[in-house]
C-alpha cells in the first residue's frame, strides 16, 4: 500500500466554502488526499495488516488535519481578539458593579425580612404573655369572689359549682404579621424563596470535615454536593445543610 501524505500549505485558490472567511479551512477538508480516504475511514473494519497500516497512516493524517483546522480557527479569531477583549472588559466592569448592587440589595432585603420576623416573634410572645396574665388575673378574681360568697352565705351555700366566675378580661385578637414573601412594585418585584444549601459545620476545619464526609464528596466538590443537596440529600456528615433565602425577579 502506498504511503498517505498531506501537504498542509493552503493554495491561493481552489475549493469552496459557505463563507469566504472559512475558505482556508474548507480547502483543507477538500484536498484530494482527504477526500480519497474519508469514505474508506467511515467503512473501515480492521482484519488485515494492510488495513491496519491504512488505519495508522490515516490516523496520523487526520490528526494533522485536526491541528491544522484548529490553527485556522485561531487565525480567523485573531483579528477580532482585541475588539473582543475590549468588549469583555467594558461589560465586565459594568456587570461587576451591577452584581455588587444586587448583592447589597439582596443583603438588605434579607436583613429587613429577618427584622420583620423578629418583630413578629416578639409581638406573638407579648400577646401570649398578655393572655396568660389576663387568665391569671381572672382566676384570682374568681377565687376571691368565691371566697367572699362562701363567707357571706355560710356553709349552706358552700357548693360553689353553680357560681359563675366573672368573665376574664378579653384581649383583642392581634395576629402577628409575618413579612410578605412577595413584594411588587410598578416596575417589577421580588419574591422570596428558600433554597437548600450547605456549609461546613461550625467549629470544624476542612480537614476535620473531610474525615466525616462520605468518600463521594471527599474533594469537597461544591458542584456535586450542591446537586446532591438540591436533589434531596439532607444528612451528609460534616456538613450543615439548611435553607437559605434568595430573592428572585418576578
Amino acid at each position: 500500500m502506498s504511503k498517505i501524505t498531506m501537504d498542509l500549505t493552503i493554495p491561493e485558490e481552489g475549493g469552496a466554502a459557505t463563507e469566504p472567511r472559512f475558505l482556508p479551512a474548507q480547502q483543507l477538508l477538500e484536498r484530494p488526499e482527504i477526500t480519497a480516504i474519508q469514505g474508506k475511514i467511515d467503512r473501515l473494519t480492521i482484519y488485515t495488516q494492510e488495513e491496519r497500516m491504512f488505519a495508522v497512516e490515516s490516523r496520523t493524517l487526520v490528526s494533522k488535519l485536526g491541528k491544522a483546522l484548529e490553527a485556522k480557527r485561531k487565525e480567523a479569531l485573531a483579528p477580532h481578539k482585541k475588539e473582543t477583549d475590549a468588549i469583555n472588559a467594558w461589560f465586565k466592569e459594568r456587570t461587576e458593579k451591577v452584581d455588587r448592587w444586587l448583592e447589597h440589595l439582596d443583603r438588605e432585603l434579607s436583613a429587613d425580612r429577618r427584622r420583620q420576623e423578629e418583630a413578629a416573634r416578639k409581638q406573638r410572645e407579648e400577646q401570649e404573655a398578655a393572655e396568660r396574665k389576663a387568665q391569671e388575673e381572672a382566676r384570682a378574681k374568681a377565687a376571691e369572689a368565691a371566697a367572699s360568697i362562701e363567707e357571706d352565705l355560710g356553709a349552706s351555700f358552700s357548693n360553689l359549682d353553680a357560681v359563675m366566675p366573672p368573665e376574664a378580661p378579653r384581649t383583642p385578637d392581634v395576629v402577628a404579621q409575618e413579612p410578605a414573601k412577595t413584594i411588587r412594585t410598578a416596575s417589577g418585584g421580588v419574591s422570596v424563596r428558600k433554597n437548600w444549601t450547605w456549609e461546613i459545620q461550625e467549629g470544624l476545619t476542612e480537614e476535620q470535615a473531610l474525615a466525616l464526609i462520605p468518600v463521594a464528596f471527599h474533594s469537597i466538590n461544591r458542584g456535586e454536593i450542591t446537586r446532591a443537596v438540591q436533589s434531596g440529600s439532607r444528612d451528609i456528615p460534616g456538613l450543615h445543610i439548611y435553607q437559605k433565602e434568595v430573592n428572585a425577579d418576578l
